[in-house]
Formats: C-alpha cells, structure tokens, sequence
C-alpha cells in the first residue's frame, strides 16, 4: 500500500510541476506585456508596439517549447506514438489527423500549432495555414488577436502529456493501478461540477449551458447540435460528469463518439471504471485526461469572465 502511495504521489507531483512550469511561462508573458496581443491601449505608438513584440517573443518561446517536447516524444517510442497522443490532446482521431496534416503539407508538429491557434482565435485552420507564409506562430497568433494565457493553457495540456510519457519511460515515475485512476477520474469529473455550479450562479443555467456546450463542440470537434443531443440524451448526468465524459469520449475514439454516444468498446465512460478501463484498452495515459480537462476548466472560466465583462 505504501508502494502504489508513493507511485500515486510521483505522478500527481510530476502533473503538478508540468503545469507550473507551463503557466508560470504564462503568467510571465501576460505580466509582461500587459493586454497583448492588442497593445492599443498604451500612451504611443512604440508601447504598443514593443507589447506585440514581446508578445510575438513570448509565443514563439512557447512554440520551441512545444516543439521540443513532441521531438522527444518521436524520438523516444515514433511517430506513431507521438500522433496519437496529440490526437487524444486535440480529440481526433489519428488517421484524421495525419490527413489532414497531409491536406496541408504540413509536419505533424506545425499543423498541431496552427489547430491550437485556430481553436485560441476560434477561427477555421486553414486561415490559420494560409497566413502563415514567411511569418512565425507567434506572428500569427498575434495577428488573430490569440490570448496569449488561452494558447499557453492548450500549449501545455500537450507538453504535459508528452512529459509524462517521458517520465514514464524513463522510470521518473511509475504507472499507477486501475483503482488510482479510477480516483483520479473521479475527482476530476467532481472539480468540474464544482467549478461549473460557480459559474452557473454567475451566469444563470441558460447562458452558461449554451456557453459550455458551444465550448464542447469545438474541443471534441463535434457539431453544435450533436453536443446538444447528446446532453439532452443524457440529461442524467450532471454537467461535470457529462463534459468529462465526453472529453474523454472525444480522446479515445473521436470517430464513432457521434454513433455511439458515450459506449465505446463497451466501456461507458460515464462511469469512472468504464472511463478508466476505456482509457487503459487504448492506450491513452490518464494525463490526457488531466490535461484535457484543466485546459477546458481555464478556457471555460476566460469564456465566463468575457461574457460578464461589461
């Protein structure tokens, strides 16, 4: 019992630090350069010019970042490995991914950052792709007016997975059992309901559910009247079981989630074992979910404080 405590505390410190580490990059940048990427609000031309240059710097340091991290991981266990991590990370599946990348013409890894650009600026990827010519990301992003902390938040969901994979294989830290993920899951679900019932009494039910669910479709990639059948079809559930459920749902199998709801592979990921046993059967590490699920919670709580900011 002491054993699998201490291989449980490995892997919460390891999550811990991933996410220290990422966002404390994040909040330096947005201390840095105040309300970037706009920069407007300064007395002349050359604060707000020197804001977006600091901006631009701060996201390309994030992007070398990133990039480090998925060479690593490609390095260590391949290509393949290294796609379907990111694919579990963005919730598509791995042979959508690779054509779509392919579509572009693009390395796995830039095609990555222009899909974390346009879910940050909510625009389409291709517009994304094709402004990008001789410009960095960190250009770009500023040019779609991308907050920096949302893109830091999406940037390091997928540097704390590959991390974790890494610290795996390399012994840091130990896999943990089937009843430690099962708890892990749980109180992720349970932090969602608590964090989403503050929002609802700042929002009221209709106007966060139609944030959220709007929310929903674009992380897992669905159409905004499948999400809405789906919740209406679950209605059961409460709202932090039903959006971890289909975070979740989205990582593992993108492809069939719109068919077959929240069954897959005959495990139903409403419930913490079936959610476990579905993230063991296909090989995705309970950090995805970790990750997936802080990242939405961040992104989710900016979503709130813009629709009340007067």
């Amino acid at each position: 019992m002491n054993n699998m405590n201490k291989k449980f505390r490995h892997v919460i410190l390891a999550s811990v630090l991933a996410f220290a580490t990422i966002f404390t990059m994040a909040s330096s940048a947005s201390a840095q350069c105040g309300t970037c990427p706009s920069g407007s609000s300064g007395a002349n031309v050359n604060s707000g010019a020197n804001a977006n240059l600091v901006f631009i710097s701060r996201f390309n340091d994030l992007v070398l970042n990133f990039d480090q991290s998925f060479e690593l991981v490609e390095r260590n266990f391949g290509t393949a490995r290294a796609i379907t991590l990111s694919g579990a990370v963005v919730g598509i599946n791995v042979s959508q991914l690779q054509l779509q990348a392919s579509n572009f013409g693009l390395p796995m890894n830039r095609f990555l950052m222009a899909e974390i650009i346009a879910r940050s600026a909510g625009v389409t990827t291709t517009r994304v792709i094709t402004s990008l010519g001789n410009r960095t990301f960190g250009d770009v992003a500023l040019m779609f007016g991308v907050p920096l902390r949302v893109a830091s938040a999406r940037i390091g969901a997928f540097v704390s997975v590959f991390n974790s994979e890494l610290a795996l294989h390399s012994g840091t830290v130990q896999p943990i059992s089937d009843d430690e993920l099962i708890a892990i899951l749980s109180r992720l679900f349970q932090n969602l309901d608590n964090r989403f019932n503050v929002f609802v009494v700042r929002l009221g039910n209709p106007t966060f559910d139609a944030l959220l669910l709007a929310r929903l479709a674009l992380e897992t990639n669905l159409d905004i009247s499948t999400v809405r059948d789906l919740r209406l079809r679950f209605s059961n559930l409460t709202i932090g079981n039903f959006t971890g459920a289909l975070l979740l749902a989205s990582a593992v199998s993108a492809a069939t989630l719109e068919e077959m709801g929240f069954i897959l592979e005959n495990f139903d990921v409403t419930t913490f074992y079936g959610a476990a046993r579905a993230l063991s059967a296909n090989g995705v590490p309970v950090q995805v979910m970790v990750s997936r699920v802080d990242t939405f919670q961040r992104i989710v709580r900016i979503d709130t404080t813009m629709s009340t900011t007067p």
